[in-house]
């Protein structure tokens, strides 16, 4: 058995140790580097090249890439400076570009497969002429009208350098004839430049250049911006009193005065211009502007400070105030009185802020306040009156806080105060003689009286109503509607709860009850009814508890009803009463007993 055995086991042995014809890994070809040529270099000049290859064989994988490569030292790779000209096997053409003129380069074929890269045989060419190659140096020194900068030859172009310096202009990519520039000599390397006749406080571009007889090469782009004059300064306070002043004071170029500026013609000296002072920023004190033959104030729009009061006054030539148009903040009071010819206040748009009072004042040709449409808050008042052609307040539509007094008074032709209708809060109102004023419907989001200046509306003949008032609750101060012909209702004081003053009510002949006044309690003075001809009743004063003044009810020649004051006299009121010339006059006793009306 055991010989069997053995036999057996041998055969078993020899062919599983057989090799297997079919094995397809013993059967791969191995993957190798491509084959190439580099094709002949064509159409040399001095910045570019043709050139190529010719592919002729794979290695076995695909080409993923192909091309050209060159330097100026031998056996270039793809690491030096290439083209990528497609892939796979074949010709392909190749275009060299950024070349150095008459510069000596060494150039391959390469090709690119699974395996490496490849490269063909190195092929030698120099270039023609072409354009130098330079830097643009940093700008350095500036200064308000100079600075210096300079550039770096690194390569002539294969010619000589003719001509080199720098260029500069206020637009991008500056070159020859588009603004300044520097000759500075010729030849390669590095030079310097000086830059002159520059503009203050200007943005400029600047290349370095350099030409040969190829032509004109740049460098790359600068920016840079040069300084502003240092400011100067005007120490103490002036007066120009005539033209010749004007321009010998403007003709030194002052930035600012550190005290009063005051523009005033004296004796028959004329001031018409104030171009001279186009310089001026900031003025620290007050300034003064009047008498004066100006039309505008064209010359003045750099000025952007005041540090103190502004009068513009007693300028009859004045029409418009267009030159004040940097404005933006007032540190004192605005007056803006007497100039005849003022037709407007365009140029005023910048003014966001006034740091006392503003007042229109006086101007009797002016139309409208439009210029005043950013205007936002004044601290301790606005007045605009007497402005017999002005129609409206829209100009004030940006105003939302009066600190103190809101003063509209004998301008004749104004019939609303809609362009206060973003008011929210102010110190008092006094509404006076505005002949045509219908309603002050503008003042309904007031949200009450800040200071103790109180209400005075008076003498207004075509108010109708004081519907502009719904939001007061407390008024502290004195409330005075007097001489209002054609008021017919006080319903607009309805929310009033006090008034932390007196309370005056006369003189409105329309006025027939003091409905509105129902939810009064407190009169911390005097209450005055007197002369209110078509009154018949005074019921709405029945919330009226107390009275810490006195009580005049006096020629209301139609009142007969007196029950309302019943529940002040309940509360026991004890101090002065006085009730005569009404078409019924009842005695303190006469209410106290229920005898208050016939």
């Amino acid at each position: 058995m055991k010989p069997i055995f053995l036999s057996l086991l041998i055969a078993f042995t020899f062919f599983s140790c057989s090799k297997d014809s079919s094995d397809p890994i013993e059967n791969e070809t191995p993957i190798a580097l491509p084959t190439l040529t580099t094709l002949a270099v064509s159409e040399i000049d001095g910045e570019t090249a043709s050139s190529g290859g010719n592919v002729t064989d794979d290695g076995g994988a695909t080409i993923t890439a192909r091309g050209v490569c060159w330097s100026t030292s031998t056996n270039p790779t793809v690491a030096d400076s290439k083209t990528t000209d497609g892939t796979g096997t074949g010709n392909f053409a190749s275009a060299l570009t950024h070349l150095s003129g008459k510069t000596e380069y060494h150039l391959r074929a390469y090709a690119t497969n699974s395996k490496g890269t490849a490269y063909g045989n190195e092929v030698i060419f120099t270039t023609d002429v072409g354009l130098p190659t330079l830097t643009t140096l940093a700008v350095s020194e500036i200064g308000e009208e100079t600075a210096s900068s300079g550039g770096n030859i690194t390569n002539d172009g294969g010619a000589e350098i003719t001509v080199r310096g720098i260029c500069w202009s206020t637009s991008p990519n500056p070159v020859i004839g588009s603004g300044g520039r520097t000759l500075d000599g010729t030849g390669t390397g590095t030079y310097t430049s000086a830059l002159t006749y520059l503009t203050a406080n200007t943005k400029y571009y600047l290349r370095a250049y350099a030409a040969n007889s190829f032509g004109v090469a740049y460098g790359n782009e600068v920016t840079f911006t040069s300084q502003d004059f240092p400011a100067l300064t005007y120490e103490g306070y002036i007066d120009l009193t005539s033209q010749e002043e004007v321009d010998a004071f403007g003709s030194h170029g002052y930035k600012r005065i550190t005290g009063r500026l005051r523009i005033s013609a004296i004796d028959d000296n004329i001031i018409n211009s104030l171009e001279p002072l186009k310089d001026l920023t900031t003025v620290d004190g007050e300034v003064w502007v009047g008498p004066t033959h100006l039309e505008s104030f064209e010359g003045l729009e750099n000025l952007t400070t005041i540090g103190d009061n502004v009068t513009i006054m007693y300028n009859d030539y004045l029409t418009t105030l267009k030159g004040l148009d940097g404005l933006q903040e007032i540190l004192g009071y605005l007056d803006i009185d007497t100039n005849p010819s003022l037709k407007n206040l365009d140029g005023l748009e910048n003014l966001t802020k006034v740091d006392r009072w503003l007042g229109v004042d006086n101007n009797e040709t002016l139309e409208n306040i439009d210029g005043l449409s950013g205007l936002v808050s004044t601290r301790y008042g606005l007045y605009v009156q007497k402005n017999p052609v002005l129609m409206n307040v829209n100009g004030l539509s940006s105003v939302t806080s009066i600190g103190e007094n809101l003063t509209i008074i004998d301008n004749t032709s104004l019939t609303n105060l809609d362009g206060l209708s973003n008011l929210e809060t102010l110190g008092s109102i006094t509404i006076q003689r505005n002949n045509n004023l219908t309603n002050i419907n503008g003042l309904s989001k007031v949200n009450g009286i800040i200071f103790y200046g109180g209400i005075r509306i008076e003498y207004n003949s075509s108010l109708t109503d004081l519907e502009g008032l719904t939001n007061f609750e407390l008024i502290k101060g004195n409330v005075s509607i007097v001489g209002n012909p054609s008021l017919a209702s006080l319903n607009g004081l309805r929310n009033v709860l006090g008034i932390n003053g007196r309370m005056l009510i006369s003189e409105n002949s329309a006025l027939t009850s003091l409905d509105g006044l129902n939810n009064i309690e407190l009169v911390d003075y005097n209450l005055q009814i007197t002369e209110n001809a078509s009154l018949v009743n005074i019921d709405a004063l029945g919330a009226l508890t107390t009275l810490n003044g006195d009580l005049r009810v006096n020629g209301n020649t139609s009142l007969t009803d007196f029950c309302g004051l019943k529940p002040l006299i309940d509360n026991g009121f004890s101090n002065s009463f006085e009730i005569m010339g009404n078409a019924f006059n009842p005695t303190q006793q006469n209410i106290s007993e229920g005898n208050c009306s016939p």
